[in-house]
């Protein structure tokens, strides 16, 4: 078939007629009522199918005009529309002499069958009356009236949302913590919102016109240039730093991101948003002084210190190369078993994964190590478990005891001489009985002791010589002995000298053959100093930690001093968290990194103007969100510090809901963290109790019915269970 389209949209003409040229008719297309008429007079078409909203002449009209035409006047038409869809727009079509009325969109199934039923039924209708006619046309003209008010009602609406976006991205321009800046092709400042006078203390009006790099550091200059060439060239530049002017003479650290933007006549800008970074800039140096401190003593300690975790070891520090012969790079690139001495990886092994296990039994063993060069070394170990980036891991201490081993090994290759090189050994080595009598001590013991020979140390009790822990390890170690019960063969001891001086001894104990019966050989040496340098290494790894307390403390106090009116809020809710974590049954140390992030949860209220904080009236939708943004500013500041916990995690989800009505992700249930479903708690509790600037305190119990009353809904239910038992039942109350 021949057909005709009349439709004044490019897109719904071209779509329609690729689908029925798919179907095999020739299709001719007009753009409204009068170009159709103008080509149904040389061109027959077998049918019309035409849109009714067009300008010139509209769809109607074009039925009506060719019904009125004597020799076009039985082609059937087909009206299509998604503007008239009512049924009166369907009745008014069919008496403005349409054959068939489909609405937009309609498959071309749908489309092809319409056709085949317009030109099969009979085109042979009577021209109607006059006075029909009239009132049909007058319909015709309501329903046009009646339309353009609808178009102008919603052009109308549209006008007035376009308004008020206008007014919202202003707002938001102007009351954006950051910079919002616009420069024109050759680098003049075309507009800066009011950030930029808080960040510089320079009005905004004064800068505009003036060249960017003037605000820039003389040494970020250049680099300024090149990155503005990039941004306005359309090319994609990553986040950067630059330094930027201030009206005291100083300098700003301020992260930057930049993109070029075409304008209505062509125009090119670039916009972007500048960050002040300094404080963050300034605490990230402050850590890493801190860190630099921290590897110094390590790496000039005397002892290999190793951090294992998943068979591999982690962390080695210099004297750990010194002692193996290979690089820090070496040590952590294999599993540490393949650095032991066949013979001693499984007993190696087993320690290894006990200690992992929690078992504190026997921190302090000896083995042997291959050495780089193939040659053997004697190690002594003493490992602790600690956490390492979040998971289990030993701590361990290596000493060099080669010497010592093999001191042991060259007094049982030596028999013949035994008693005569006991005698002289600098060690403290003694042959002891089953029963412990004291059948042998050399020099070295008797002078540990300060006694003048052997019969003065058999006289003194072995309660006396010992402090009273020491002695009642010595008992328990002589009675698994007599039950034939293994007995560690290395221990450490406490002695008490003649002079009362208490000593720290390390003791190797074995069997021996004494005048041709088995007995056991002590060998004592003085670690007194060794201990005292552990105990400082201790106090200093203590000291850095309060220093990091120290620290959030200071954080903490820099975020409440921004809002007076919540002053001591963040260490009560601290406090309450840490609580409720207790209550929980939480371990001490997921407790204790609660508390740290109760003390700085609300750190992100940092970059939120202070007029907003303390606000005595309701806050409007820009305030609220601004408000609102302080969990993910707070996550941004504290994402690249280091902690023990996951404290940056832990903020960012402290106003996150059970059924995923909080913010700033809209996370449910246990996605969040339990550690922020607590915090979460405590923060409604104090801030519902305590005093704010547009509302007095409500009181507690006003706070625990809140909590009550959405328990499992928008609380945690353990958590809202532990933080009532703490009030109602064992008298918890919030510090002033």
């Amino acid at each position: 078939m021949n057909l005709l389209i009349v439709d004044d949209h490019p897109t719904n003409m071209k779509l329609l007629r690729a689908q029925l040229e798919a179907e095999g008719h020739a299709v001719f297309e007009a753009h409204d009522g009068v170009d159709a008429l103008a080509l149904l007079e040389r061109q027959r078409v077998d049918a019309v199918i035409s849109d009714i909203l067009m300008p010139r002449m509209d769809g109607y009209r074009l039925c009506h005009e060719i019904r009125k035409h004597a020799r076009l006047r039985d082609l059937p038409i087909i009206i299509y529309s998604s503007t008239y869809t009512s049924p009166e727009d369907e009745k008014l079509a069919l008496e403005m002499g349409a054959d068939k009325y489909l609405k937009k969109p309609a498959s071309v199934a749908t489309l092809v069958a319409a056709l085949h039923e317009v030109v099969a039924q009979p085109h042979a209708a009577p021209r109607p009356d006059a006075l029909r006619e009239v009132e049909v046309l007058k319909n015709y003209n309501e329903r046009l009236v009646s339309k353009l008010k609808e178009k102008n009602t919603e052009l109308q609406a549209q006008t007035e949302a376009l308004r008020a976006s206008e007014e919202r991205y202003r707002l938001l321009f102007e009351r954006a913590p950051d910079v919002i800046f616009a420069l024109a092709p050759m680098g003049a400042i075309a507009s800066l919102n009011h950030a930029f006078e808080t960040i510089t203390g320079w009005p905004p009006a004064q800068w505009l016109g003036r060249p960017f790099q003037e605000l820039i550091h003389p040494d970020d200059q250049t680099r300024a240039g090149e990155l503005f060439q990039l941004v306005l060239g359309r090319e994609r530049v990553p986040t950067f730093e630059l330094r930027m002017r201030t009206v005291a003479g100083g300098f700003r650290d301020v992260e930057f991101t930049g993109f070029s933007n075409e304008l209505s006549g062509g125009r090119i800008e670039v916009q972007g948003i500048g960050r002040d970074i300094t404080e963050r800039k300034q605490a990230e140096e402050s850590l890493r002084e801190s860190e630099e401190k921290y590897r110094t003593l390590v790496e000039t300690s005397a002892e290999a210190i190793l951090i294992a975790q998943d068979s591999m070891l982690k962390f080695v520090n210099r004297m750990a190369s010194e002692i193996t012969g290979y690089s820090e790079q070496e040590l952590r690139s294999s599993p540490f078993l393949d650095f032991i001495h066949p013979d001693d990886r499984e007993m190696v092994g087993e320690r290894y994964l006990s200690r992992l296990k929690g078992d504190v039994s026997q921190p302090r063993y000896a083995f042997r190590l291959i050495n780089k060069d193939g040659s053997i070394k004697w190690v002594e170990i003493n490992g602790v478990l600690v956490a390492w980036e979040g998971k289990p891991a030993t701590l361990n201490f290596l000493s060099d005891i080669t010497n010592r081993k093999q001191g042991e090994e060259e007094l049982r290759r030596a028999e013949d001489n035994f008693r005569r090189s006991l005698d002289d050994s600098p060690l403290g080595i003694s042959i002891v009985s089953a029963k412990g009598e004291t059948l042998y001590a050399n020099r070295a013991i008797l002078d540990l002791y300060g006694y003048a020979d052997v019969e003065e140390l058999r006289s003194t009790p072995v309660k006396k010589r010992y402090t009273p822990e020491s002695y009642i390890e010595f008992q328990s170690r002589m009675k698994r002995r007599l039950n034939g019960e293994d007995s560690p063969s290395e221990y450490e001891i406490n002695i008490i000298r003649k002079t009362g001086e208490i000593r720290c001894l390390q003791v190797s104990r074995k069997e021996t053959v004494w005048d041709g019966q088995k007995q056991f050989q002590a060998i004592y040496q003085d670690i007194t100093e060794h201990k005292k340098a552990e105990d400082k290494l201790r106090e200093t790894l203590s000291g850095l930690r309060n220093a990091l307390g120290g620290i959030i403390q200071v954080l903490s106090a820099v975020s409440e001093q921004r809002d007076p009116y919540t002053a001591g809020h963040q260490r009560r809710v601290a406090d309450l968290a840490q609580a409720i974590a207790q209550e929980l049954g939480l371990s001490p140390d997921r407790a204790e990194g609660i508390r740290v992030a109760g003390i700085i949860h609300d750190i992100g209220k940092m970059s939120i103007p202070a007029e907003i904080l303390s606000k005595p009236t309701r806050l409007s939708e820009i305030e609220y969100k601004m408000i609102q943004s302080h969990a993910q500013i707070g996550h941004d500041i504290l994402g690249d510090v280091k902690f023990a916990w996951p404290i940056a995690n832990i903020i960012l989800q402290h106003h996150e809901r059970m059924d995923g009505s909080g913010y700033p992700q809209g996370l449910k249930g246990d996605d969040i963290l339990l550690e922020s479903r607590i915090l979460a708690v405590s923060d409604v509790i104090e801030a519902m109790a305590s005093h704010r600037p547009y509302r007095p305190a409500l009181g507690i119990e006003a706070a625990l019915k809140e909590i009550e009353n959405n328990k499992g809904v928008l609380y945690d239910p353990a958590v809202v269970s532990a933080c009532l038992t703490l009030f109602r039942e064992k008298g918890y109350a919030l510090k002033e």
